[in-house]
């Protein structure tokens, strides 16, 4: 849970909202969606493959990552 969410649960906890999807209600804002750019489908492909790569060649190092967050 992020910052935002803790602060819901926060509003819902203290009373200072009914519950969390009524302090949900007074934060969050909707907006219109934003549809993809066709033209720019095969580039996106690219990307996210580029990413997948990097994900699973880097997949070694977060135990050690999750290891050193729980020492600060």
């Amino acid at each position: 849970m992020g910052a935002r969410g803790a602060a819901l649960v926060g509003l819902a906890a203290t009373g200072a909202a009914p519950s969390i999807a009524a302090a949900a209600t007074g934060q969050v804002r909707l907006r219109p969606a934003v549809e993809p750019d066709p033209a720019r489908h095969e580039r996106y492909a690219e990307l996210y493959a580029d990413f997948l790569e990097l994900r699973r060649a880097h997949a070694v190092s977060w135990p050690l990552l999750a290891e050193m967050r729980g020492r600060s």
